[in-house]
């Protein structure tokens, strides 16, 4: 299932070029039919929490490492040009290589306002029983592509 990725076609995505719950649905349906023909799953990394939810049912403790969203915290998208992103889910740029070195970009106000951003919890995650695993999804895509539901993840389909 694709993601977006920034680059000078970023702005052309809407939320409907992205997969959401409603893809996920028949996703599930397909992973069913797919998962009971294998003798062995194959070992996977699977980042977003809804479809690990699908694709490793039942193994919840093992997603424990899952900090939530890294935007601007423990990872950066670096584009073409040099500029600095957040995610590269994530179009703010935060500065733009050579002009500024990496260590001021990363001290910058403009970082620091995504992380205080990753901090707050969406308006359409409130009340959710399962904020505390998933911690508001993917915030780049949300934040910019899913204003109509609070910025919650594209892939969830609402408070559980």
């Amino acid at each position: 299932m694709p993601n977006a990725h920034i680059g000078d076609s970023f702005h052309g995505y809407s939320a409907n070029d992205l997969p959401r719950w409603e893809d996920l649905r028949e996703f599930s349906k397909l992973w069913l039919k797919v998962e009971g023909s294998l003798d062995v799953l194959p070992d996977m990394e699977v980042h977003d929490l809804f479809l690990w939810e699908i694709m490793t049912p039942g193994q919840q403790q093992n997603r424990s490492e899952y900090g939530g969203c890294q935007a601007g915290n423990s990872l950066a998208h670096i584009d073409i040009n040099g500029v600095v992103h957040p995610c590269s889910a994530w179009p703010q740029p935060l500065g733009q290589l050579p002009d500024q070195s990496l260590e001021d970009i990363w001290a910058g106000r403009e970082r620091q306002s995504v992380v205080e951003a990753i901090a707050i919890t969406p308006v359409g995650c409130k009340g959710c029983s399962d904020l505390n695993i998933c911690f508001g999804g993917c915030r780049g895509l949300a934040r910019h592509l899913n204003h109509s539901a609070g910025e919650r993840d594209l892939m969830c389909y609402g408070p559980r």
